[in-house]
């Protein structure tokens, strides 16, 4: 997991975006008034949505 802040982030947009989308690596982002921010690629976001879609159906099922 990277950690940046927002300048640093837009300064080095293009590098950002290769870590989230080709190393599938999670990036937070840093704000001033603590509303942070979590990047993750479609492919890890959909990879949670399906296994916690999962897990419901087990919790139902009980």
């Amino acid at each position: 997991m990277k950690i940046t802040n927002t300048t640093n982030f837009r300064a080095n947009l293009k590098e950002n975006l290769d870590i989230v989308g080709d190393d599938k690596e999670v990036i937070v982002i840093t704000r001033k008034d603590d509303k942070n921010i979590l990047l993750i690629s479609l492919e890890k976001y959909n990879k949670i949505i399906e296994e916690m879609e999962g897990l419901k159906s087990i919790v139902n099922n009980m």
